[in-house]
C-alpha cells in the first residue's frame, strides 16, 4: 500500500482475495455492504424526517443552483412534465421490479413534489405564503400596517409573475411531450 508517497506494508489484515486462475496471483476484491436495520416505530419516524431533510435540501440547493444559471429554466417541468415524469418512473419500475416497487416509486415522487411545493410555497415571494409571512415580519418590526393598496398591489405584481412563469413552462412540457 502506498501511503504519502512511500510503500507502507500492512501486517495482520486479512483481505478478501480471489483468483482468476491456479497459477494467477492473488486479487483483492473490493465490495461493500448494506446492513439492516430493525423496521421500529422509532426507527422508521428517524428515516422519515432524515429523508425530508434530505429533500429540503435537495430543494434549496436546486433553487440556488437556478438562481446562479447553473441550472436553465429547460431543465424545470410544471404538472405537465410531472405527470410524464411519473409516468416514466411508474412504467420503469413495474417491468423492473413489479407493482410493489411501482407503488413505492409514486409515493416518493409523490413525496419529492411536496417537499418542493412546501419549499417553494415558503419562498419571500408575493402572492405565496412566504411574501405574506415577510409582510407580517415588517409590520412587526416597524410597529404599522402595510397599506392594504400597497400589499394588493405587490401580491398582484407576484401573481402575474408566477401565472407568466407557469405558462412558460406549461408550453415548454407540451413541446418537449412532442
Amino acid at each position: 500500500m502506498l501511503r504519502d508517497g512511500e510503500r507502507v506494508e500492512l501486517h495482520d489484515v486479512d483481505f478478501l482475495t480471489t483468483k482468476t486462475s491456479e497459477d494467477a496471483k492473488p486479487q483483492v476484491s473490493q465490495d461493500f455492504y448494506f446492513l439492516a436495520k430493525d423496521k421500529t416505530f422509532g426507527s422508521m419516524i428517524t428515516q422519515t424526517f432524515s429523508e425530508t431533510v434530505s429533500n429540503v435540501r435537495m430543494v434549496w440547493g436546486s433553487l440556488v443552483m437556478l438562481v446562479q444559471g447553473r441550472i436553465s429554466l429547460n431543465e424545470m417541468s410544471g404538472p405537465i412534465g410531472i405527470a410524464s415524469a411519473i409516468t416514466t418512473v411508474a412504467s420503469e419500475s413495474m417491468a423492473a421490479s413489479g407493482f410493489g416497487s411501482a407503488v413505492m416509486s409514486i409515493v416518493y415522487v409523490m413525496m419529492i413534489i411536496s417537499v418542493n411545493l412546501g419549499v417553494v410555497n415558503m419562498l419571500p415571494f408575493p402572492a405565496l405564503d412566504g411574501g405574506r409571512f415577510l409582510m407580517l415580519l415588517i409590520e412587526a418590526i416597524f410597529k404599522k400596517r402595510v397599506p392594504a393598496k400597497a400589499e394588493r398591489i405587490i401580491n398582484a405584481a407576484g401573481l402575474i409573475l408566477l401565472l407568466g412563469l407557469s405558462v412558460l413552462i406549461a408550453v415548454k412540457d407540451i413541446i418537449q411531450l412532442f
